[in-house]
């Protein structure tokens, strides 16, 4: 008798504990559903992505600008070297005026 009441204590646990058909079913939807939701978000996050990121035409437009940039500081640099050598020469000259009388 003890061995008939273990087997009605265990078909009552799984009858109690298992999942039905539907209840399968109806897990096997809600996953297929979360899975779609994630592929969808996840597919316009990457078209969100593309849409912030540079194209090669922004990244030469902003490779140009730099170039133009250093281009000017360095015409910049190369007058102030020249207005320099001026100066410097101007203080000479004025030295050896000074000192020579």
């Amino acid at each position: 008798m003890d061995k008939q009441n273990e087997i009605l204590e265990i078909v009552r646990f799984l009858a109690e504990n298992s999942a039905s058909k539907q209840d399968l079913e109806d897990l096997r939807v809600a996953t297929k559903q979360d899975l779609e939701d994630l592929r969808f978000a996840t597919k316009q996050e990457f078209a969100d992505l593309r849409a912030e990121m540079a194209t090669k035409q922004d990244l030469h437009d902003f490779k140009s600008e730099i170039l133009t940039h250093i281009d000017h500081f360095a015409h910049t640099q190369e007058k102030f070297d020249i207005e320099l050598c001026a100066l410097r020469d101007k203080c000479n000259r004025v030295e050896e005026q000074v000192i020579g009388e």
